[in-house]
């Protein structure tokens, strides 16, 4: 019953995200224009501030943030799919594998939605998912540096203390 309402839940802020994108996509809202390449940045930022933040709350909640950070990168994924590319497969499955930051971010995407799966059929512990949720975490952060033009001193801070939150949750897993 837990994972028909987890799937539920997912499919209606799923929807209700995509509902909100197409609507305020090209409007300015409290002073912000929103276009698609800003919501590209909000909604890559989100995913990875929740996914960060899901680390180190506790199981349950961290699930949770976990998931609402699949949600997200859903949103950031039909920014690419539908407004920048309006669902022509074959334009976007070029653009994916011509660069290789959006294959890194791909990669990410594709490790966070195989841990929601096994999280719904309770396999997270037989084959220790957590080192795929590490693994996602990792390459969204270099997905966001590998985009970036310029590299300052937000982005060397942010490559920081991912990877020293990467290291410490390794060790503990490790020992």
């Amino acid at each position: 019953m837990g994972n028909i309402i987890e799937i539920c839940a997912f499919l209606i802020l799923f929807g209700l995200g995509y509902y909100g994108i197409l609507s305020i996509e090209g409007q300015i809202i409290y002073g912000i224009y929103f276009s698609f390449e800003m919501l590209y940045l909000y909604t890559g930022y989100l995913a990875f501030g929740l996914l960060f933040i899901g680390l180190w709350l506790s199981k349950s909640y961290g699930r949770i943030f976990g998931m609402l950070a699949l949600v997200v990168a859903c949103w950031h994924l039909l920014v690419f799919i539908h407004l920048d590319f309006g669902f022509d497969w074959k334009l976007i499955a070029q653009k994916i594998l011509a660069e290789k930051p959006l294959i890194v971010g791909s990669v990410s995407f594709l490790a966070m939605a195989l841990v929601f799966v096994a999280s719904l059929f309770h396999a997270f512990r037989r084959f220790k998912m957590s080192l795929l949720v590490y693994l996602s975490l990792l390459l969204a952060v270099l997905h966001i540096l590998m985009l970036q033009k310029v590299l300052d001193a937000f982005y060397y801070l942010l490559l920081g203390v991912t990877l020293c939150v990467l290291a410490f949750k390794i060790w503990r897993f490790v020992r």
